[in-house]
């Protein structure tokens, strides 16, 4: 339910030290690693890369299923997030010309490999669709409503301690 709204291939919830995961996501160790890097990088608002193993080559190997990562902070105190991944998507990018052969000439009027019209295609590997601006916001909303909802659950499970403590000192 909470992938599909934002088209991603997977999931992870990061809470109280334990990890949930739904879709296609990476290891345990792999994911601990990337809420290690990106608890160090998140701020209040939503975190996102479309290339997590360009921005950090430590994290390559997460580029199959977590390319791109969108996460959300829900405790100011722990470490607990929500996030979502994106498998890498292949991108054929079309030059006119390739841009890494060196120019064979600098007058402009004489005509050079560089200064032809013929296409050069490439693929571009180890990037995400990027998130949107809309599914930040969505995101954002998300969180705002998982931290309502974690709060109201703690503060239940208070009042039944304290309704317990009550029980145990009149008995």
């Amino acid at each position: 339910t909470l992938l599909q709204p934002l088209e991603a291939t997977g999931g992870a919830l990061f809470h109280d030290g334990e990890v949930l995961t739904s879709g296609e996501v990476p290891s345990t160790p792999e994911l601990r690693a990337l809420l290690e890097w990106v608890d160090g990088r998140a701020g209040d608002g939503p975190f996102d890369c479309s290339s997590i193993g360009q921005a950090e080559p430590a994290l390559a190997s997460l580029t199959p299923t977590a390319s791109g990562v969108l996460a959300v902070r829900l405790s100011t105190s722990r470490p607990d997030f929500l996030m979502w991944f994106r498998k890498e998507q292949l991108l054929s990018v079309t030059w006119a010309g390739n841009p890494a052969k060196p120019m064979v000439t600098d007058d402009p009027l004489e005509l050079s490999p560089r200064r032809s019209f013929a296409a050069w295609s490439e693929i571009v590997r180890g990037t995400a669709v990027p998130w949107s601006s809309t599914e930040l916001a969505l995101a954002r909303a998300i969180s705002v409503a998982l931290v309502d909802i974690i709060v109201q659950v703690q503060a239940v499970r208070l009042l039944i301690a304290e309704h317990q403590l009550r029980q145990v000192r009149s008995a």
